[in-house]
């Protein structure tokens, strides 16, 4: 086969690989964990856990000036329902409040562990005996929760959902040991978004809507700044375990939201349980690419191609000459 026949294969070959490979690929690391400002770095999101309490400061790489976006975690209720709606609203009766962003709770430390599909993993715990303060009679309570916060440098399939590699935060809520104030009563689980817009505190446009993922009913909060197409989402499942002794049981989750100019916050119902109730929300940021970020992105690339075409283009017009 002559050499005019075999270089256009051969550079094509070269330009497929190219194409198929990106630079997030070839230059990919794994996530990095730094004690001293409690945050952890990855190539597609960094999370920063704000005063060391369950409140997450997130934004992709490079774009903390244009993005940054913030769930906090912010407070337990324990509630009668009193309309039996399932949700939790003004018309019910609050028997007490746990604060979850208390100072001088919350123990945390990280560790790195093998996960799963030959996976590293990032884990970042924290501990917290928080008090139960109740509406009336005396008396302060105690109860433990746990946040257990998971990254992984490549995709990872945990119960039926993907974990996307090195941009997403999946988090495990565990709370135990809670003095219930009344048998039919319900707990909340209160959260409130807020973020940084091109240097000014604010609070982004929220909307709510329900995802399927493999038949699982997934309820995605899609924040949005003034950058926007770079998107914060908080994702949970609209379930939870519940065990209890050597029992182990899944129940619905309800919630109901209040988003507004000045704040939103987003209202998790979980059902009465004796023993331990665990919950698997997760964080990221999806950057909704546009044809300019592409071609900047792929520079080099694009540049590299050029290149091996202009020397194809001469080695095949010097070959013709001769």
């Amino acid at each position: 086969m002559s050499l005019v026949k075999i270089l256009p294969i051969k550079l094509s070959a070269m330009l497929l690989v190219l194409l198929v490979i990106s630079p997030s690929t070839i230059f990919a690391e794994g996530p990095r964990w730094n004690a001293n400002t409690a945050t952890v770095e990855a190539p597609g999101i960094i999370v920063q856990f704000l005063e060391r309490k369950p409140q997450y400061k997130f934004w992709i790489p490079g774009e903390n000036g244009a993005a940054v976006y913030i769930v906090i975690f912010h407070k337990i209720v324990e509630f009668e329902d009193r309309n039996n709606d399932g949700i939790f609203d003004p018309q019910d009766t609050i028997l007490a409040e746990a604060e979850l962003t208390a100072h001088d709770v919350w123990n945390i430390y990280a560790e790195t562990l093998s996960g799963p599909n030959g996976s590293t993993e990032i884990r970042i715990i924290m501990k917290g005996l928080i008090d139960v303060i109740p509406k009336m009679g005396p008396g302060v309570g105690k109860a433990n929760v746990t946040f257990v916060n998971h990254i992984y440098d490549r995709d990872v399939e945990t119960d039926g959902y993907t974990v996307a590699g090195n941009r997403e935060l999946k988090i495990e809520i565990i709370i135990s040991d809670w003095l219930w104030h009344s048998d039919t009563a319900k707990l909340c689980l209160e959260v409130i978004f807020a973020g940084h817009f091109r240097g000014r505190r604010g609070t982004p446009h929220c909307e709510e809507h329900r995802i399927q993922v493999r038949n699982q009913n997934i309820r995605e909060i899609r924040m949005r700044g003034e950058d926007m197409n770079m998107v914060g989402v908080f994702r949970f499942r609209e379930r939870v375990c519940i065990r209890e002794g050597e029992q182990e049981r899944f129940c619905n989750v309800n919630c109901s939201h209040d988003f507004q100019a000045r704040n939103a916050i987003e209202y998790i119902v979980y059902p009465h349980f004796e023993g331990v109730l665990e919950h698997d929300p997760s964080i990221l940021i999806e950057k909704e690419t546009t044809l300019s970020d592409v071609i900047i992105e792929n520079a080099p690339y694009i540049l590299l191609v050029a290149i091996l075409v202009i020397v194809a283009v001469v080695i095949v017009v010097k070959v013709r000459k001769k």
